[in-house]
């Protein structure tokens, strides 16, 4: 390890959110804990959903829950959704999820409006959301 400080990546930042949709999926609760902001990458929302989506093998599941994320900063800069990930916690009483947009936003961007649009077969919604990202400088 050589002694020179201040050389390498950036580390990641955290941003709170702690938004929470009510009423976008029948009989749960999505809440958007937090935005990391990856330096190297990507912008990351991380969510949970209570109770836990049904899995597949489940009796309970229904049709494909498909959703989409999108963003614009004050600034006029519109991001791209790069993906994301989901799945039940170890202990079952939730669903955890990430989701990525791109591109990282400029330095004097201040806010970043999100909208989550969700779709499940005749059931459809959306949930908007600002985050402030000055915390970030």
């Amino acid at each position: 390890m050589s002694g020179i400080v201040g050389i390498g990546p950036e580390p990641e930042r955290r941003i709170p959110v702690n938004v929470v949709c009510l009423d976008l999926i029948p009989g749960h609760r999505l809440r958007v804990t937090h935005l990391i902001y990856d330096p190297i990458e990507v912008l990351r929302m991380r969510y949970t959903i209570t109770p836990a989506l049904p899995t597949r093998d489940s009796s309970e599941y229904a049709s494909p829950l498909y959703c989409w994320w999108e963003a614009t900063d004050d600034r006029g800069t519109r991001y791209s959704e790069g993906g994301g990930a989901f799945g039940p916690t170890r202990d079952g009483q939730r669903t955890e999820g990430v989701f990525s947009l791109t591109p990282l936003p400029p330095f004097d961007a201040r806010e970043l409006q999100v909208v989550l649009h969700m779709d499940r077969a005749a059931l459809s919604g959306e949930c908007a959301f600002t985050v402030d990202l000055t915390t970030l400088s």
